[in-house]
């Protein structure tokens, strides 16, 4: 499943987080080092899933030699302030 939905969409970068076949997370990543759009299922926040999309975003961005600024201040919410 993961791979028909990261072939459907169109971007440079698409990881998709499944849970028994089930789409939980999907990350898509834009041109240079732009993370376009980040999305996890309700039912599968605060599980750590968001964050390992966006790891593995920044480490396949590094492979690339596209430089990159660490997300994880961007991502860090309200309550975790």
């Amino acid at each position: 499943m993961g791979i028909l939905i990261a072939a459907a969409i169109r971007a440079p970068m698409v990881f998709v987080a499944e849970d028994e076949g089930r789409v939980v997370g999907v990350l898509r990543g834009g041109r240079q080092d732009r993370l376009q759009s980040l999305f996890v299922a309700g039912s599968h926040q605060r599980r750590g899933i968001g964050r390992q999309l966006v790891e593995r975003f920044e480490r396949e961005s590094l492979a690339r030699g596209l430089p990159i600024q660490p997300m994880k201040k961007v991502l860090k919410g309200k309550a975790d302030e």
